[in-house]
């Protein structure tokens, strides 16, 4: 897969993954004016009960050194276009575009961070996306840098969980503390 290929395939996951997120919201805005239809300020406090159309995400990719990370925040009333910034490792085109791994289980791949030994990713670096209602903005998306495991207990589909914590407090985690 080539550069561009992969910019494609990211906006259209990322496109896809703002509209389902939209669609949710109006439908919890819709059953939320059923369940309170007294209150005249319904519409504005939960939302309209239609989502806006979401047009193709423009996909940046800007190569830097260090982690990988995203930009990427959309208010519909203010900008025509949502456009997602990706800051990628310089290898970011050989290892994960040409490989193919641009995007795991709907979601854009910024890194891969373990491989198997069938050099397929085990833990990769992606964005979470989001979008809602905005009582200040309207309609707006988003992102958040997220860690996950890659489920390859599926074959040929690729199921992304979310990673453990390694250190601290939470599952996973280990604290003799607690065990004694």
């Amino acid at each position: 897969m080539q550069v561009a290929e992969a910019r494609d395939a990211i906006s259209e996951a990322v496109t896809a993954q703002v509209a389902a997120a939209f669609s949710l919201s109006a439908d919890i805005a819709r059953h939320q004016r059923e369940r309170y239809p007294q209150q005249a300020y319904a519409e504005r406090l939960f939302g309209p009960g239609t989502a806006p159309p979401v047009p193709a995400v423009l996909v940046d990719t800007r190569y830097r050194r260090g982690d990988a990370s995203i930009i990427f925040t959309w208010k519909v009333r203010q900008d025509p276009h949502p456009y997602f910034i990706m800051n990628v490792s310089t290898y970011w085109p050989q290892r994960i575009a040409r490989a193919g791994w641009t995007v795991l289980d709907l979601l854009p791949v910024l890194d891969v961070l373990d491989w198997d030994e069938s050099r397929r990713p085990t833990r990769v670096h992606t964005a979470t996306i989001y979008g809602h209602w905005d009582t200040q903005w309207g309609w707006r998306a988003g992102a958040v840098d997220a860690v996950r495991e890659v489920d390859w207990s599926a074959p040929g589909n690729p199921i992304l969980r979310q990673a453990l914590p390694v250190t601290g407090h939470g599952p996973g985690a280990e604290n003799d503390d607690e065990q004694q």
